[in-house]
């Protein structure tokens, strides 16, 4: 039977303290990126400031920083990158839905913010991160998008307002008007859906 790290590399910290084995590709990445150097083939020892260190160096607080250490293990210890940030954070509240995890929420934000600046943006974990990002938010928001826009059904040319709405304008110009604003919103919401900057 395989041992479950067979595939890992053993990270060590610049003390030569054991940390939590890493997979190869993240190892990689880690020497690719400067935070880390191979010791031989199968170990790397981290380079430069621990996240411990970073934090410190920014003034965080003990407490805080213990909770962000946690995270990182935890980091460590996941499959991949991808379940780790779907595991601890969705964007959204937990629970009950009416504040219940909102506490957990922030701290995990608070961490994968900080994670991703203490890794710089050409990380692996800085791309997954920013990923999620557009998982969470802005793949549902165009959806949403693209929706009002299927909703927006533009007025026939053939159709009678009530003259009470009218306000002094013929039949036909309330109608020439209120096209003209759906097919403004429409062109905005197309815009917002498929990236066009708008005005």
């Amino acid at each position: 039977m395989n041992n479950i790290f067979d595939n890992k590399i053993n990270v060590i910290d610049i003390t030569g303290k054991h940390l939590h084995p890493s997979y190869t590709h993240r190892a990689k990445g880690l020497v690719k990126n400067g935070r880390a150097e191979w010791v031989d083939e199968k170990t790397i020892r981290l380079v430069g400031d621990t996240f411990h260190e970073y934090l410190t160096k920014n003034g965080a607080k003990p407490a805080y920083i213990e909770k962000n250490i946690s995270l990182e293990n935890a980091l460590q210890a996941a499959d991949s990158i991808a379940d780790f940030l779907s595991g601890i954070w969705h964007g959204g509240l937990k629970g009950d839905g009416k504040g219940a995890g909102l506490g957990a929420e922030q701290d995990a934000y608070r961490f994968l913010d900080e994670y991703a600046s203490y890794c710089g943006d050409s990380s692996e974990f800085a791309d997954a991160y920013s990923r999620h990002i557009n998982d969470v938010f802005e793949q549902p928001a165009k959806k949403a998008v693209a929706a009002y826009k299927r909703a927006i059904r533009i007025i026939p040319d053939d159709v009678v307002i009530d003259p009470y709405y009218l306000h002094g304008l013929s039949n036909n110009e309330y109608v020439t008007a209120f096209r003209a604003l759906q097919e403004l919103i429409h062109d905005k919401l197309y815009k917002l859906e498929n990236n066009i900057k708008t005005r």
